[in-house]
């Protein structure tokens, strides 16, 4: 036998109620797995590698950027917003291929090198004041 139970309207805010909670547990789960998301995103940055060294207590943190890129000055700003100043940066020329070919009606042959350039940058923990 089966008995059709009809909800009284106390039932039915209880079972609404329910279901809204279950729906804001959902979005603040879902938040929470973004945030972590995103922080492991940031950690994976330069500025994100910066802020770990600097927690952990280095005095020194050293990096490399293509400088011919064009967030490489906004890469080096946001370490220093994480607490460095910048101590020194040297350039280097790092060669990738040098393909070559024969000179057309002439003897030799044409080499063009290819590469790019490479920003050294050393960073000391920046002394905040008291």
């Amino acid at each position: 036998m089966s008995f059709l139970k009809t909800m009284t309207p106390e039932d039915v805010a209880a079972s609404e109620a329910d279901k809204a909670a279950a729906l804001a547990d959902r979005a603040a789960t879902q938040a929470a797995v973004q945030m972590n998301q995103r922080g492991m995103l940031f950690d994976q940055t330069l500025a994100g590698q910066a802020r770990t060294a600097y927690q952990k207590g280095f005095q020194v943190f050293q990096c490399q950027l293509d400088a011919s890129s064009r967030t490489a000055v906004d890469e080096i700003n946001a370490v220093c917003r994480e607490g460095w100043d910048l101590v020194t940066g040297g350039f280097v020329f790092v060669e990738t291929s040098q393909p070559s070919r024969d000179k057309l009606m002439k003897s030799g042959q044409l080499v063009t090198t290819r590469g790019s350039t490479l920003g050294y940058y050393v960073f000391k923990r920046a002394v905040s004041a008291v």
